[in-house]
């Protein structure tokens, strides 16, 4: 009963996915064949055979049993959806097959050279295809499974050296920016008690110094999410409509918006991605002199293949004096020095999410002022953003 619903569901994902490569369908294809083929040889053997229960049972309903199991192993091994695997296991399986085979029939010459006749020696080939053909599918899964193993490991090999490069930014970057902010807050409060400074300007750029605290707590707390797999795993994300939202809440303050956002533009990414799309519309107000501050939203979708799979490009504008060329060339090398440093966590905010997201961001100059960035995230398919069971 479970084997028949394996059944249905595999010939439902031939009907929904989409073609698969011709590694894939191979390794399928040659398991399932020799599956197929065998079953088939041995019914024409059963149906035109007249043979004693014994016979028959040794001769035809285990060899049988025997081709059920390779197609079995077909059935279990697009379950895997793992190309490199199913073609792995295809490929063995039909050595196996041919190796079997191969000694089958020497085996055969040299009994013949010797005098002794092989009655149905067809169908004692075919049990040999059979035999041989599921001890190569059970080396292929084996071989399926250390090869996984060692591109897990080697995955969690670079995130771990991944996590060690980010925490060494933050340790770097929260040392600097809190040791320079804690300093300023530090430097005013004597000032106020030793009556040099006005207490207003003073505690008004002591607020400031307390929020720009708060928004690194902020961007930690978010970085913090980033790390955790499922909160940053990839899904389809609609990223039209907080878009339009941002854009509004920014023109509310006085700033000219301009945008060019389709109705819905779904890309596949963390869900990070509309928060790291704030930070940088944020960051281009924020540090924009301009006596009117303009911003430029454009959104455009490009198809790659034939498959469907394609890139939105997510590119904001702004008449600024520009992201200082130090702080580009540090998320260039992606990482810190004593000397070369970043002035806070929202562009390595934002550089990590476009990274989790299999994505990528450039930055330019924009002319005669001001800076172009650009996300380019997956877009994400009609498969993902279909209705899921």
């Amino acid at each position: 009963m479970m084997e028949s619903r394996t059944l249905v569901a595999w010939l439902d994902d031939l009907q929904t996915d989409a073609v698969p490569s011709l590694a894939y369908a191979g390794g399928l294809g040659v398991v399932g064949g020799i599956g197929a083929g065998t079953f088939g040889i041995h019914v024409l053997h059963l149906l035109t055979e007249s043979e004693r229960l014994y016979t028959r049972l040794l001769g035809s309903f285990v060899p049988m049993a025997l081709s059920a199991v390779l197609f079995v192993m077909m059935l279990r091994a697009h379950r895997h959806r793992d190309t490199d695997a199913v073609a792995r296991i295809g490929a063995w399986s039909f050595v196996g097959a041919a190796v079997i085979v191969a000694l089958g029939v020497v085996s055969v010459v040299y009994q013949r050279a010797n005098g002794v006749i092989m009655a149905d020696v067809l169908f004692v080939l075919t049990d040999h295809a059979t035999v041989g053909a599921i001890l190569g599918a059970l080396i292929g899964s084996y071989d399926g499974q250390r090869r996984q193993q060692r591109r897990d490991l080697r995955a969690e090999h670079e995130r771990a050296q991944q996590l060690s490069n980010r925490l060494t930014i933050l340790n770097r970057v929260f040392r600097h920016d809190i040791r320079n902010a804690v300093n300023v807050i530090l430097g005013h409060t004597d000032h106020i008690r030793a009556g040099r400074m006005d207490r207003m300007q003073a505690a008004e750029r002591i607020n400031e110094k307390a929020r720009e605290l708060q928004e690194m707590s902020d961007c930690a707390r978010r970085l913090e999410r980033l790390l955790d797999r499922e909160t940053a795993a990839t899904r389809p994300v609609d990223i039209a409509p907080s878009l339009r939202t941002k854009a509004s809440a920014l023109a509310s303050e006085g700033v000219v918006v301009e945008t060019a956002v389709p109705e819905s533009v779904a890309v596949r990414s963390t869900p990070l991605i509309e928060d790291a799309i704030d930070e940088l519309l944020n960051n281009a107000v924020e540090h924009n002199d301009a006596q009117t501050p303009r911003l430029a939203i454009d959104v455009q979708s490009s198809r790659r293949d034939d498959e469907g799979d394609g890139t939105v490009v997510v590119q904001i504008r702004d008449n600024g004096p520009g992201i200082p060329e130090h702080e580009l060339d540090v998320l260039e090398r992606g990482h810190e020095t004593k000397l070369r440093h970043s002035s806070g966590l929202g562009l390595w905010f934002v550089h990590w999410v476009v990274d989790a997201s299999s994505g990528r961001i450039t930055f330019n100059r924009n002319r005669p002022r001001g800076s172009i960035v650009e996300l380019h995230l997956p877009a994400a398919t009609a498969t993902d953003v279909g209705p899921h069971d």
